[in-house]
C-alpha cells in the first residue's frame, strides 16, 4: 500500500513522529505533504519549536490551543530579534543585613543569599524571588527562608525539581599523617537537599544530607561548583592553599538515593570549575599541563567520562579521561612572558537528563523547553603579560565559545574509533578551533555566573555616546549597551538573512565595537585569529543602549529563556543597601525614572507616590534638576512668621523634612516654651503650606530636634541644679554641683507623648559649675536619639559628654564621657560610627605666642548596643583623621566643629517600625558632604578668621569600615592627612554667614555674602556702599557625578570652582589665612566643586539665617517685637 493512500489521519500520526526538520522536508517535496502540514496548527508549532531552538515541554501548558502557543512564539521571538525592549519591570529587593551575598539564577527564579548579623560571614538567610514568566504562565512572588539553619558557603538551585542544593563546609582540620608536599588537612562538606519552596528536606531525597571529606590546607580558601542533571548532581571542591597551590576534586551524587556514582581525585593543575556536556562527559578547563614532571603552561579542555554503578552494592569507579582538547600553543616572544593564567567555563542549564536518570517529578507546565543540545560552552580566560625587563604586566580578558554539541559529536566519535579504554586522545587545536568563536570581552561586563543561558550570553558594554546633541543635558553621560551574542547556527542563518535595527552578524576577525585597546589584545588575538586555524565562527550581536550608570562591583547581569535581568547593586556610582531586579525588555518611562533619580543623587524612596505616573515623575525630576542648575529664582515666597514676645530671650530653631520650628520664651523667661512650626509645601511629598503652634510646651526647655519622618520631637528641659555637700571648699575651676535634665519625646503634630516610645522621658545629669554656659546638639538615626552636652566653665574649659539612646525603649545605647578638651561637636557616620573633631595641644606657647599651639584631628568611634538588660558600653576609639599642621607658629587652629545634614539612614540594626509619607525621590545614602569649619587666629587676638574643609562621607567611612570586623583590642588607626586628602576641597569662608545649624543638605551647601566679584573701581564710595547692600546667596554642590557633568559642559549657569584660585565673593578675606596649609602644599585639599551665586533682593538685617534642603532655600529674618518673615526659595 501506498503511504499517500493511506487517511489522512493515520499520515498525521506518522509524521508527527518526524523531528521538526523532516516534517519540513516533507512538506517541500510533496504537494499533499504540504497540504497536511501547513493548515495543522501543531505541526507549525513544531517546526517553530525547532527554529527557535526549543523542544516541546514534558508537561504542555493545556490552556492554550496551538495556535495561540504559535502566536506566542512568533512575539517571543520578535522581542529577542529587536535592539528594542518590549517591557521593562523594576522590582525592589530586601535590604540586605550583611555585606556577605550569594546569588544564583535557574527557571525564572532568582535566589540571593546573605549572612545573619553576628553570625559570621556565611550565608543564612535566603531570599527567593520568582520572575514572571509567559512560558509558565506565572506571575511575581517572592518569599523567605530568614534561617536555613546552616552556615551556607553556596548554593545551587534546579527548579524543575523544586530542589534547593546548600553546601555547608567545616573548617579544615589537621591531618598529620600526610607529607610536607602534600594537603595537610581534611575537611568536612555536607550537603544538605532541601525544596525551595518551603526549605524543609526534599521529598525526593532518601538521604537529606549528603556527607565527604576532603584533602585540604590548614591556611586555605575553598569554593564550590555544584550542576544537577536529572538524579546526578555533581560538585565541584575547589581549594587554594596559602602558598598558591591550587588543587580540585569532583564527587558525583545521585541526589535522590544518596549514593556516590562516581569522582575524579584530588589533582592539582589550577583547574576551577566544569560543567556537564551530557549526564554521562564532564568538561574540566586546565590551564597547564604537566609532561614528564614538569609544568608547561597550555591550556586544554579534559573531557571525561563516568558509568554508574550496575549494582548497588557496586563501589563508585573514578571517572575516566578520555580526551584533551589542546588551546594553540603561546609563542615565546621576546622580552615578555605570556601565560592564561585563569581559565574556567560556564555552561547553563545544565543539559536535558536521559530517560535513564530522568526525575520523576510533574513540573510546571510550560510552552517550550530548550533543546538539550541547543548550547554554547563559554571559556573564559583570562592572559596575563609580564614584561621580563621592567616586571610590568597587563591582563586581557577574552572568551572562546563552542558549541556543546560540537563537543559532544567530537567524543562520541572519538569513542566510537577508540579500541583501548584506556587511551587519552589528544586534539589539537587544528582540528576543532575552526568550530569556536574568539571574543574580547575586556570592555564587557557579566557578573561571575548566569550570564549564559543556551546559546546565548549577556553583557554591559561600557561605551561613550558620541551621537548625543551638544545641547544636551545628557551630554556627557556614559552611555551603556546591553549586549547579546547568540551563536544558534539557525537563528544566525536568519539574522544574517534579514536587516533588524540593533541586530546584526559578527564576525570575530573584524569585531572592534567595544574599542578593543590594540596593544593589551594583540598576543590573544593573534593566538586566536592570526593562525592557520581560526576561531572565527560568526555570531549574531544584538546591542541595546541603557541610559544607566552600572559598576561591575555592585551590579551583575543574568539572562534566561523570557528575561535579561539586571540586579542593581549600585547606580550612577552611589552605593545602596537597596537592591533592584530590572527584567529589561522595554523601554519604559519606568527605567527612565531610575535614571533620572540615580543621576541626580537619589533613589527610589521606600514608600513612593502612586498617584504620579511614571512619566509624571520623569517631568517632575527633570524640572527639578533644571532649577537647581539656574542661577535666576522660579518661585519665591514670603511667609509671615509669628510675632516673637519683645520681652523675651530665645535662639532655638531646627529646620528638619521639610519643617522649620521656632522657639520663644515667655516674657521675662529666658527657656523656649512655645513651639511656632511650618510646613513648606513640596512637590516631593505632596504636602501643602501648614502652620500651627503650641502654646505652652509645659517644660522650660533648652533646646529641641525634630524628626519629621517619626513624627517625633524632643524636648530638652533644664531642671534644677544641686550642689555637692562640700561645694564651699571645691576651687573654682573644677565641677561644684550636678544638673539635671529631662529629655521629653513628644510628637510633632500634638506635643503628646510619643506612641513609639515605651518610656515618655528620659532622665539624666551631669557636672556643672559655678559660672557656666551650656550648649547641646542633637542626632537622630532610627531608634537612635544622640545628645550632646557642652559645659564651658569659667577659664573657658570645655567638657564635652555624648550620650546615646534608644529613644523606642528608653535604654542607654552608648556614651563617650568625659572626653579630650577641644572637643565641641560630633555627627554620626553610620549608625555605627561616629566621628568627634577635636583640637589636641601640641606646644604650650612660646615667644609672641597668647595660646598653646593646637593640632586639628578627627577622632572616629564604633559602638556595639547591649543586649537586654546589659549595661551600656562606651564607645570605643578606632580611628584618627589628621589635618594638616601650619608652618607658621602664629597660625594654627582655634575652634573645630563639624556639621553634617540630614543624619544618616538608619539600617536594618536601628530602624524603626514607622512608616514615611510618600515620595518622589529620597537622598542616597552615601551623597552627603562633611562640613568641617575651622578658626584661626586673625589680626588682633580677639579676632577669628573662619574657613571650612568640605569632605565627601564616603571617603570617611570607606577608610575606617575595614576597623569593624576586627578585634577589639586593636590599636586606634593615624590616618595621617596624605592619605585622605584626595576628594577634599578648603574654602575660605570668612566673609560668608550661615547661622549654626541646617546650611547643609546632602552634598549641598548654602551661605550669603556681600559680592564683590563685580565692584567697579570707578565708582565712588557712597555708590560703591548702596550696591553692597545687595547680597549674594551662594550655594556649593559638592556631589561628583552632577560636578563632573557641569566640568565638561560648554555652557553653563554654574560656576566651577577651583580652591586654588578662585575666591568665592570676589575677594579675599582681610587677615591671615590658612591657605598655606591647606591648597599650596605637596597635599592640597583643592578639588573643584560647583557654585551658583545668586542675588537676592531682600535687604537682609542684623538678625537672619539660610537654611537647605532637598527642595528649597529658606532665609529666616528675624526681627524682635515685629513681624519677622520666612523666605522659601523653591526648586521644585
Amino acid at each position: 500500500m501506498k503511504l499517500l493512500s493511506l487517511p489522512s489521519e493515520i499520515i498525521i500520526r506518522i509524521l508527527a513522529l518526524a523531528e521538526p526538520p523532516d516534517i519540513i522536508r516533507c512538506g517541500m517535496v510533496c504537494r499533499l505533504f504540504r497540504q497536511i502540514i501547513e493548515p495543522l496548527a501543531e505541526f507549525q508549532y513544531l517546526i517553530k519549536l525547532d527554529s527557535l531552538g526549543y523542544v516541546p515541554p514534558g508537561s504542555l501548558r493545556l490552556d492554550l490551543s496551538y495556535k495561540e502557543m504559535v502566536f506566542v512564539l512568533n512575539q517571543h521571538q520578535d522581542k529577542w530579534g529587536s535592539d528594542t525592549h518590549t517591557r521593562v519591570d523594576m522590582y525592589k529587593l530586601r535590604d540586605l543585613e550583611s555585606r556577605s551575598m550569594t546569588y544564583d539564577f535557574h527557571g525564572g527564579y532568582y535566589v540571593r543569599g546573605s549572612s545573619l548579623p553576628g553570625m559570621g560571614d556565611y550565608t543564612r538567610r535566603l531570599d527567593v524571588y520568582q520572575l514572571p514568566s509567559v512560558n509558565k504562565n506565572s506571575e511575581w512572588r517572592e518569599w523567605t527562608h530568614p534561617d536555613i539553619g546552616v552556615d551556607v558557603r553556596d548554593f545551587v538551585l534546579q527548579t524543575d525539581y523544586d530542589l534547593l542544593v546548600l553546601l555547608e563546609a567545616g573548617e579544615p582540620i589537621s591531618d598529620h599523617e600526610t607529607t610536607e608536599d602534600s594537603p595537610d588537612a581534611l575537611q568536612h562538606i555536607k550537603i544538605h537537599l532541601r525544596s525551595l519552596e518551603t526549605g524543609q528536606p526534599h521529598p525526593a531525597a532518601a538521604c537529606p544530607i549528603l556527607e565527604c571529606q576532603l584533602p585540604s590546607y590548614m591556611q586555605s580558601m575553598c569554593s564550590f561548583y555544584a550542576q544537577v542533571v536529572g538524579r546526578y548532581i555533581s560538585v565541584f571542591f575547589q581549594v587554594l592553599a596559602w602558598r598558591g597551590t591550587r588543587s580540585y576534586e569532583l564527587k558525583i551524587w545521585d541526589w535522590t538515593t544518596g549514593k556516590l556514582i562516581s569522582y575524579i581525585g584530588t589533582s592539582i593543575d589550577g583547574a576551577e570549575s566544569f560543567t556537564f556536556l551530557s549526564d554521562q562527559l564532564i568538561l574540566i578547563p586546565c590551564p597547564v599541563t604537566f609532561t614528564d614532571g614538569g609544568l608547561r603552561h597550555q591550556a586544554h579542555l579534559d573531557i571525561y567520562k563516568f558509568d554508574e554503578p550496575s549494582t548497588d552494592d557496586a563501589i563508585a569507579q573514578p571517572a575516566q579521561l578520555i580526551a584533551s582538547l589542546y588551546l594553540p600553543e603561546v609563542p615565546e616572544v621576546t622580552g615578555t612572558r605570556f601565560i592564561i593564567s585563569r581559565f574556567s567555563c560556564r555552561c547553563d542549564p545544565p543539559p536535558s537528563p536521559s530517560a535513564q536518570i530522568a526525575v520523576p517529578y510533574v513540573g510546571r507546565p510550560k510552552i517550550y523547553d530548550l533543546a538539550s543540545n541547543n548550547r554554547v560552552l563559554c571559556v573564559a580566560m583570562e592572559a596575563l603579560n609580564i614584561r621580563v625587563n621592567t616586571g610590568g604586566r597587563t591582563r586581557t580578558k577574552s572568551m572562546l565559545y563552542i558549541s556543546c554539541a560540537d563537543l559532544v559529536d567530537m567524543v562520541m566519535d572519538i569513542l566510537d574509533k577508540s579500541t583501548q579504554e584506556s587511551t587519552v586522545v589528544t586534539i589539537p587545536w587544528k582540528d576543532w578551533g575552526n568550530k569556536a568563536s574568539w571574543v574580547d570581552i575586556g570592555q564587557i561586563y557579566t557578573g561571575n555566573q548566569c550570564y549564559v543561558h543556551g546559546q546565548r550570553t549577556v553583557g554591559l558594554v561600557y561605551a561613550r555616546n558620541e551621537n548625543i546633541a551638544e545641547d544636551a543635558e545628557e551630554e556627557t553621560t556614559r552611555i551603556h549597551s546591553l549586549v547579546i551574542f547568540d551563536f544558534d547556527p539557525v537563528r544566525v542563518k536568519q539574522a544574517s538573512r534579514q536587516v533588524r535595527r540593533g541586530v546584526r552578524i559578527s564576525d570575530p576577525k573584524a569585531e572592534s565595537a567595544w574599542d578593543i585597546p590594540a596593544e593589551e589584545t594583540k598576543l590573544m588575538r593573534n593566538l586566536f585569529l592570526a593562525g592557520e586555524t581560526k576561531a572565527d565562527r560568526l555570531f549574531s550581536v544584538r546591542s541595546t543602549l541603557i541610559n544607566e550608570e552600572f559598576h561591575s562591583p555592585y551590579c551583575y547581569v543574568m539572562i534566561d529563556e523570557e528575561h535579561v535581568v539586571i540586579v542593581l547593586q549600585d547606580l550612577g556610582g552611589r552605593k545602596s543597601s537597596e537592591g533592584f531586579v530590572e527584567v529589561v525588555s522595554d523601554d519604559s518611562a519606568e527605567l527612565q525614572y531610575l535614571i533620572e533619580l540615580y543621576s541626580f543623587g537619589y533613589v527610589a524612596p521606600g514608600n513612593p507616590r502612586r498617584d504620579l505616573l511614571s512619566t509624571e515623575k520623569v517631568q517632575l525630576l527633570k524640572q527639578h534638576q533644571k532649577r537647581w542648575k539656574s542661577t535666576s529664582w522660579t518661585q519665591v515666597d514670603v511667609y509671615p512668621l509669628k510675632k516673637r514676645n519683645p520681652n523675651g530671650d530665645t535662639s532655638t530653631y531646627d529646620y528638619c523634612g521639610g519643617v522649620y520650628a521656632q522657639g520663644s520664651s515667655f516674657p521675662g523667661g529666658q527657656y523656649t516654651r512655645r513651639l511656632d512650626l511650618y510646613q513648606i509645601p513640596s512637590v516631593n511629598k505632596d504636602i501643602p503650606w501648614k502652620q500651627w503652634s503650641f502654646d505652652d510646651l509645659g517644660v522650660d526647655t533648652r533646646d529641641f530636634v525634630m524628626q519629621p519622618e517619626y513624627d517625633l520631637l524632643v524636648l530638652l528641659e533644664s531642671n534644677q541644679t544641686v550642689l555637692y555637700p562640700n561645694s564651699a571648699g571645691i576651687n573654682e575651676g573644677e565641677p561644684d554641683r550636678t544638673h539635671h535634665f529631662t529629655i521629653h519625646l513628644r510628637t510633632l503634630g500634638t506635643n503628646e507623648p510619643h506612641p513609639d516610645a515605651a518610656r515618655p522621658t528620659i532622665n539624666y545629669s551631669t557636672p556643672s559649675y559655678r559660672r557656666t554656659t551650656s550648649s547641646f546638639y542633637f542626632q537622630i538615626v532610627g531608634r537612635y536619639l544622640a545628645v550632646q552636652f557642652l559645659v564651658t566653665n569659667a577659664s573657658g574649659s570645655d567638657k564635652f559628654k555624648l550620650r546615646v539612646w534608644d529613644w523606642t525603649t528608653g535604654k542607654d545605647v552608648t556614651y563617650i564621657e568625659p572626653w579630650k578638651p577641644g572637643a565641641k561637636t560630633f555627627t554620626f557616620l553610620s549608625d555605627q560610627l561616629i566621628l568627634i573633631p577635636y583640637l589636641e595641644v601640641v606646644s604650650t606657647g612660646g615667644v609672641g605666642l597668647l595660646h598653646p599651639r593646637t593640632h586639628g584631628k578627627m577622632a572616629v568611634f564604633t559602638f556595639n548596643e547591649p543586649n537586654d538588660d546589659n549595661p551600656a558600653e562606651g564607645a570605643r576609639q578606632i580611628a584618627t583623621f589628621e589635618l594638616p599642621d601650619s608652618s607658621s607658629p602664629f597660625l594654627y587652629l582655634q575652634g573645630l566643629s563639624c556639621r553634617c545634614d540630614p543624619a544618616p539612614g538608619p539600617s536594618f540594626r536601628s530602624a524603626t517600625r514607622h512608616d514615611s509619607r510618600p515620595k518622589l525621590f529620597d537622598l542616597a545614602p552615601e551623597s552627603r558632604v562633611l562640613c568641617l569649619k575651622m578658626k584661626s587666629p586673625g589680626v588682633i587676638p580677639i579676632d577669628e578668621m573662619e574657613s571650612t574643609l568640605y569632605i565627601q562621607f564616603t571617603d570617611l567611612i570607606d577608610a575606617v569600615t575595614h576597623l569593624l570586623e576586627g578585634p577589639t583590642d586593636k590599636p586606634v588607626l593615624n590616618i595621617p592627612w596624605e592619605n585622605w586628602v584626595k576628594g577634599t576641597s578648603w574654602v575660605d569662608t570668612d566673609l560668608l554667614y550661615t547661622g549654626n545649624e541646617c546650611y547643609v543638605y546632602g552634598q549641598r551647601v548654602v551661605s550669603v555674602g556681600l559680592d564683590h566679584t563685580d565692584d567697579d573701581s570707578d565708582l565712588n564710595e557712597i555708590t560703591a556702599a548702596l550696591l553692597r547692600r545687595r547680597s549674594s546667596l551662594c550655594l556649593f554642590d559638592f556631589d561628583p557625578i552632577r560636578n563632573k557633568r557641569e566640568i565638561l559642559l560648554t555652557e553653563s549657569e554654574i560656576e566651577i570652582f577651583y580652591p586654588k584660585t578662585d575666591t568665592v565673593l570676589g575677594t579675599w578675606s582681610d587677615g591671615p589665612s590658612l591657605r598655606n596649609t591647606f591648597v599650596e602644599g605637596e597635599h592640597a585639599a583643592d578639588t573643584p566643586f560647583a557654585l551658583r551665586k545668586t542675588l537676592i533682593n531682600e535687604r537682609l538685617d542684623q538678625h537672619y539665617y539660610v537654611m537647605v534642603d532637598d527642595e528649597h532655600i529658606l532665609m529666616a529674618q528675624q526681627r524682635r517685637g515685629r513681624e519677622s518673615s520666612l523666605i522659601v526659595y523653591s526648586f521644585n
